[in-house]
């Protein structure tokens, strides 16, 4: 995958890499309503209004990441040609795709509607089934159990300032039962047709992983961790097997083991405990992507959509091969 449209994707779908605190939320009029898949699709009608600027000030890393978003600049002339596709029309309707499937810009900035409700009433929704609610009642679970504070400042403590709320996050043990209670709202959101729940479940996990790595009598943890992320890495590889270029988004290269240097702090794992890892990986995959098959049918839906039609992947394929270095 091409830098420069990594950095472009990355703005539009990564919640997990940076808190916001310098938010405020504003005085909402929250109108709720359960959306079954045929009105995400709906949604995808109605393209992203902007893209999202990340600014250095308004962010504090709590997790550590070799995240590709953190590379250099891109020079003048990719930036040029990536600024010329995006004017196109099939770039807005690529937004409006990832936008009703995940995040919208404004909830990539942490401005969405359920992010400027306290999480008792997100919960609230989720539980009526409004699979956005259950997107970011996961989020907010996750990264709470992970690292020990809120992603959105409403459910912060008032009187924490930042270095409170990183001195806290520093202190804190992970919580895997939180953590994974979480991840069952996100699976339920893609069930529903919020298919970046699953992403959001692998992205959230390869953090929560950063974090317990620091622990070296953390390791039965992370070997959990890292089990149950990779099955969650298959079931994202056959929900979106009908739209391989969507893949090359959520899915980074060598991950597996990426993922194996960080658990086993660079080290090489014994044999055994790597053929368990393998072996439990398999079985969790299975369950998840049967469970997901019966979930699908339950609801009558698709087994695995086909998002991008075809001369939207055409356009992504075209903008990757003269946009890239």
């Amino acid at each position: 995958m091409k830098k420069g449209l990594i950095i472009i994707l990355i703005i539009l779908l990564s919640l997990v890499a940076w808190l916001y605190f310098s938010k405020e939320p504003g005085a909402l009029v929250i109108e709720p309503k359960s959306k079954n898949e045929e009105s995400i699709k709906q949604d995808a009608e109605a393209p992203l209004s902007s893209t999202v600027e990340i600014k250095k000030e308004e962010k504090v890393e709590l997790i550590d990441s070799n995240s590709e978003s953190k590379e250099s600049k891109e020079d003048e002339s990719t930036l040029t040609c990536m600024e010329r596709y995006r004017a196109q029309p099939e770039w807005k309707e690529i937004e409006a795709v990832i936008s009703a499937i995940y995040m919208s810009g404004e909830e990539a900035a942490g401005e969405g509607t359920y992010q400027q409700i306290p999480i008792e009433a997100v919960k609230s929704y989720a539980d009526s089934g409004d699979s956005n609610a259950m997107l970011h009642y996961a989020s907010e679970t996750m990264w709470r159990s992970a690292f020990g504070t809120y992603l959105n400042k409403i459910n912060r403590d008032p009187n924490e300032d930042m270095e409170k709320l990183k001195q806290k996050a520093k202190l804190h043990k992970p919580d895997l039962e939180g953590f994974f209670h979480g991840a069952d709202y996100a699976y339920l959101a893609a069930v529903e047709g919020r298919y970046g729940g699953v992403m959001e479940i692998t992205a959230m996990s390869r953090g929560l992983l950063h974090r317990l790595s620091r622990d070296e009598e953390a390791l039965d943890k992370s070997m959990k961790v890292l089990i149950k992320r990779h099955a969650y890495l298959e079931l994202l590889q056959s929900i979106h097997q009908n739209d391989k270029e969507l893949l090359t988004v959520f899915i980074q290269e060598s991950e597996f083991e990426k993922d194996l240097e960080v658990v086993f702090r660079g080290e090489e794992p014994e044999p055994s405990q790597l053929e368990t890892i393998q072996r439990q990986i398999k079985q969790q995959s299975q369950q998840l992507l049967q469970q997901w098959e019966a979930d699908r049918r339950r609801l009558g839906y698709e087994l695995y959509p086909d998002l991008w039609p075809k001369r939207l992947e055409e356009f992504f394929e075209k903008m990757e091969q003269e946009c890239g270095n």
